[in-house]
């Protein structure tokens, strides 16, 4: 490498020494950035969105840097992003499904609105100019129509008498105040606030499973009553060779107070990740604890806690298959903020375990697949 220490070194240094000096200060200090510790913040009584909250959970580095340390690598980033040319990109994809189902939901002439949308579309320059863009496009209001039609069947048949399905949802939006700071989140109910239904039209994410639960939580202590969740998603079936809806439910809590206690300690969690770098990212959590046809990976009862003297070898494996870049995946250590605080990669330890354990065990205890 042409920058490498030996240039500094030998007989005959290529480099001048000082700048040798001024690296090797430069890798003492970002190998100790996980090392970081912050005042707490001021309590102050504002009203943030449950979605910053998720945030944080999907990635806590990045929101301790954007928040606390006001760095954001996105504005340095130069990087030409990995898509093809002659396709969408998955986040264009996303916004567009995502209009097309809000279009269908809402609207009685959804048919007409949506072949305006697609021309639209087609002419606006944001989709590549390519022969397959119509066909995208079809594909996309399918997937849609796909994910709405699986809505419908969770409205009671009552309801389902008006002309739109808009009119049938029930929405309000919670405030909850937790530690002096107020979050507030949208809720839609079915069956007369017994349980509520979200969706989102795209595979279900690690950031999924926390959004449901942090949604899940908010409406037990809304209904002030056990109440179930459901989350529609769509995937790509390898066998049939096309899309389908995926849904999974959240069981009951225990009691109101006990969705209390679990809203306490995430926020305790959310508070401590401002001041200090935290690796309790959702895709880790869902790497140890998730089920696998709706059973544990592991065995995790309440009775171990993870106080055994050393980690599982496969606890280890699924810490690593999230923390590493396969051929086939991009880990954490590809994400610039993880980089930079831990530029030697992270070791999964004790005390990481349990607070992962503290966290995610619970919610992938009440989250089962509905077949």
């Amino acid at each position: 490498h042409p920058f490498s220490r030996h240039c500094y070194q030998g007989d005959m240094p290529s480099f001048d020494p000082y700048w040798l000096r001024f690296a090797e200060r430069e890798n003492k200090s970002s190998q100790a950035n996980h090392q970081i510790r912050l005042a707490p913040l001021d309590k102050i009584n504002s009203v943030i969105s449950l979605e910053k909250w998720i945030s944080f959970f999907a990635d806590p580095l990045k929101a301790l840097a954007h928040e606390r340390l006001h760095l954001k690598f996105e504005n340095y980033d130069q990087s030409v992003e990995d898509f093809e040319p002659f396709s969408a990109h998955g986040l264009t994809e996303y916004y567009i499904r995502d209009e097309f189902c809000q279009i269908l939901l809402t609207e009685g002439s959804a048919e007409q609105i949506l072949e305006q949308k697609r021309l639209s579309y087609q002419l606006s320059g944001d989709l590549p100019e390519s022969p397959n863009t119509p066909n995208d496009l079809n594909a996309w209001t399918e997937e849609a129509q796909l994910l709405t039609q699986a809505i419908e069947k969770y409205y009671p048949s009552s309801l389902m008498l008006s002309k739109t399905l808009s009119k049938t949802l029930s929405k309000t939006f919670a405030q909850i105040v937790l530690a002096e700071q107020t979050i507030q989140c949208p809720i839609t109910w079915l069956e007369e606030n017994k349980s509520q239904l979200i969706w989102r039209p795209a595979s279900r994410k690690a950031k999924d499973d926390i959004r449901l639960w942090l949604y899940h939580l908010f409406a037990t202590i809304e209904a002030q009553d056990s109440i179930t969740t459901l989350g529609l998603y769509l995937s790509y079936n390898p066998y049939k060779k096309q899309k389908e809806v995926k849904t999974v439910r959240l069981s009951a809590i225990e009691s109101v107070e006990q969705a209390q206690e679990y809203l306490n300690h995430l926020m305790a969690v959310w508070q401590k990740g401002l001041c200090q770098p935290l690796l309790v990212h959702a895709e880790l959590g869902k790497a140890l604890f998730s089920k696998f046809n709706n059973e544990p990976k592991f065995d995790c009862t309440s009775d171990c806690s993870f106080d055994c003297t050393s980690i599982d070898s496969e606890q280890e494996k699924a810490w690593q298959s999230v923390i590493k870049t396969q051929y086939n995946t991009i880990g954490l250590d590809a994400n610039d903020y993880f980089s930079w605080f831990y530029p030697q990669s992270a070791e999964l330890t004790k005390e990481i375990q349990c607070e992962l354990y503290d966290i995610y065990h619970s919610i992938y205890e009440h989250i089962e697949e509905v077949k």
